[in-house]
Order: structure tokens, then sequence, then C-alpha cells
């Protein structure tokens, strides 16, 4: 865990963001946190930054979220 972060605030910060974007009509979140704890081992030691590889596969998953969302190109 990197310096001045505290082990279960990504969870209470999401949350605290989802209750507040519910009440946004036709936004549409990631669910980016799951994918994250996914690739944890890709994370740097005590960091909160990925390796390359991690990256990539966080990447991916950004790509196939909006793939999903977004309407087919025409």
């Amino acid at each position: 865990m990197a310096s001045g972060r505290v082990l279960g605030d990504a969870q209470r910060y999401n949350a605290a963001a989802a209750e507040a974007i519910d009440e946004v009509k036709g936004v549409v979140t990631d669910p980016f946190f799951a994918c994250a704890e996914t690739v944890a081992e890709m994370q740097q030691p005590a960091n909160v930054h990925y390796t390359p590889a991690g990256s990539k596969a966080l990447g991916q998953h950004v790509a196939d979220t909006l793939a999903e969302k977004l309407p087919a190109a025409r």
C-alpha cells in the first residue's frame, strides 16, 4: 500500500460516487475498480501505479467497456 493510502478508501469513495452519479440520468459508469482488483498482481510494489502489463490490461478493460456501451459507428 502506498504511503498516505488507507485500505478500503477506494470502496468508500466508489460507493459515494455511485450514489451521486445515480442522480444523473444517462450517465454510464465503468466498473473499473473490480477490474483493477483482478490485475492487482500487476501493480508496482507499494505504489498506486501499474506495471506496463497492468496498464495494458486496464486499458483493454476501458476499451472493451466503451465498445460495449457506445453505439456502433455507422
